[in-house]
């Protein structure tokens, strides 16, 4: 069963990063947890336009559910690139 999970994460992965924006607007996201979370922005391979849509994307996914995250924020935003 673990090996089967592993190969689900490798088929989803690509699709999740590469439509990261529709993907980030959906509640399955704000319930992701913190470390898929930053597992998937700190891909290489992560396709947006520009990294405010990740930026906004973290500020939903903590306003979610902002007492259990707030803590979460100063690792999550060290994954915004912001140059």
């Amino acid at each position: 069963q673990l090996n089967m999970k592993s190969e689900l994460d490798q088929t989803i992965e690509p699709f999740f990063l590469k439509n990261f924006c529709k993907i980030s607007q959906t509640k399955s996201f704000l319930n992701l947890t913190k470390e898929i979370l930053m597992k998937h922005l700190n891909n290489d391979d992560l396709f947006v336009d520009d990294e405010m849509q990740v930026f906004i994307s973290i500020l939903n996914w903590a306003k979610f559910d902002y007492r259990s995250r707030k803590e979460h924020m100063k690792d999550l935003l060290k994954l915004v690139r912001y140059d």
